[in-house]
């Protein structure tokens, strides 16, 4: 399916730049101001919550949004939402498809590709290792995490529906995105804003780039969904 290769792509992402989700039982011997929230008794540890922030801020920065002036604060509060609610997310997800990991088939050749295709990351295995060391990771513990992220998936994909695209739909996206570039070109004071149709490709040059972006879509709405439904039926408690 087409979200399963999206979502491996981003995973692989996410440990180039040595995200490590922290969490832990509720009955480990923790101080309060390590833990932001729980989730069935499950600890999400601030470790955790500070780098998504970090990467969050990184990309409003780029953006071009600042946490500088008046709107600053409310920007950050914002930020800190979408960190502990991504987080929240992540582990319901996880701690529903673990209960149900006997069922789903884990292709292990492929966890094995994944984890070659990040140390083809790294000019040389001696740089991949320190890498590991740097983010007080085993190559094993990698190999486990890719396996989980895996697991989750391979749920995702057990629980939403496979999606289909009509030519109705295709082509009112493409008539959306030949108005967006029309506006941009007047906004932009081109001289060739009235002839800008002839700078669009052509629908059918677009049509399989439409049909993946549609087809995202509807898969990320029905992950919301199901996001949605396992944080209804779980208890959370918050402590920012």
């Amino acid at each position: 399916m087409f979200i399963k290769k999206i979502c491996i792509m981003l995973l692989i992402s996410i440990l180039l730049i040595s995200t490590v989700s922290c969490t832990s039982d509720n009955n480990d011997s923790k101080d309060k101001n390590d833990i932001v929230a729980t989730v069935n008794g499950i600890n999400i540890e601030r470790e955790a919550f500070d780098s998504v922030v970090s990467q969050i801020t990184v990309e409003y920065h780029q953006m071009g949004a600042s946490l500088d002036g008046e709107n600053g604060e409310e920007i950050l509060k914002q930020i800190e939402q979408q960190a502990i609610d991504s987080l929240i997310h992540e582990e319901v997800l996880k701690q529903e498809s673990m209960k149900k990991e006997e069922e789903l088939d884990i292709p292990d050749d492929e966890i094995n590709e994944e984890l070659q295709n990040i140390k083809n990351q790294y000019p040389s295995e001696e740089e991949f290792q320190t890498a590991l060391q740097e983010n007080s990771l085993t190559e094993n513990e990698l190999q486990n995490m890719i396996r989980d992220q895996y697991i989750i998936y391979s749920f995702i994909e057990s629980e939403i529906k496979e999606v289909t695209v009509s030519e109705e739909e295709m082509k009112e996206m493409y008539e959306q995105y030949k108005l967006q570039m029309e506006l941009q070109a007047e906004t932009a004071g081109n001289e060739e804003a009235e002839d800008s149709n002839l700078q669009v490709p052509l629908y059918e040059e677009m049509k399989s780039s439409l049909e993946a972006e549609i087809k995202y879509m509807k898969e990320q709405q029905q992950i919301g969904e199901l996001v949605e439904k396992l944080v209804e039926e779980s208890e959370i408690e918050i402590y920012l």
